[in-house]
């Protein structure tokens, strides 16, 4: 459970994780590019936005911080804090991340500065926020062994070259189940550099069942 309550200062949301099968809650648009990215990685098994408290002392008093994230990776869990680069020098914020730093050396976590540059740097956030919608997708049963045979069929091929296949296959258009498969990994594109579109090219990760 989420330990720190909203503020009205900031700017609220949340987006629907498939990943964790629930809402997650951001407390700025850093936080929820953020999320959206370990929400598509493959490598993060899960995560919990605002996990827990810190304590730490600051000019003889005590004070608690909440750190952004802790994510489960497959290599091992990490405590992420989300900071606008002009604010990584902060004195205040210097202090918190002392603080977490020891902290995760004591319980053996690894503490993570991410950036906004870091993060929108790029098109991948916003190649993720067009791609989920379409996450959920899935082709309809009658047409996944056509779809499997195209699957199987290429190494690499543009977005529009598969659509025009698919869409004299199977006679419909096929752009909402090309983007659903990209993000669930059965299709890879590079999705850092450019906009995905048309002009995108994919390869093939295909594995019976996936689809």
């Amino acid at each position: 459970m989420r330990v720190r309550k909203f503020s009205n200062h900031r700017v609220t949301g949340k987006f629907p994780s498939i990943k964790m099968g629930r809402m997650i809650y951001w407390e700025s648009r850093n936080e929820e590019g953020y999320y959206r990215i370990l929400d598509f990685d493959p490598q993060v098994k899960s995560y919990q936005e605002q996990p827990f408290k810190i304590a730490y002392i600051c000019t003889g008093k005590k004070h608690t911080y909440t750190p952004d994230v802790c994510v489960m990776r497959h290599g091992g869990q990490q405590v992420i804090e989300v900071k606008p680069e002009s604010e990584l020098n902060n004195a205040e914020n210097r202090m918190k991340f002392e603080a977490a730093e020891e902290y995760c050396y004591e319980h053996g976590y690894e503490f993570k500065v991410v950036s906004d540059r870091q993060i929108f740097t790029g098109e991948l956030v916003s190649n993720l926020c067009l791609l989920f919608r379409y996450a959920r997708i899935t082709f309809p049963f009658e047409h996944q062994i056509a779809l499997a045979e195209v699957l199987n069929s290429f190494s690499i091929m543009t977005v529009a070259d598969m659509s025009e296949i698919l869409k004299r296959k199977l006679g419909f258009d096929p752009w909402p189940y090309i983007c659903g498969l990209v993000y669930r990994g059965v299709l890879a594109a590079d999705l850092r550099s450019t906009p995905f579109n048309f002009e995108t090219e994919i390869k093939s990760n295909f594995k019976t069942g996936a689809i």
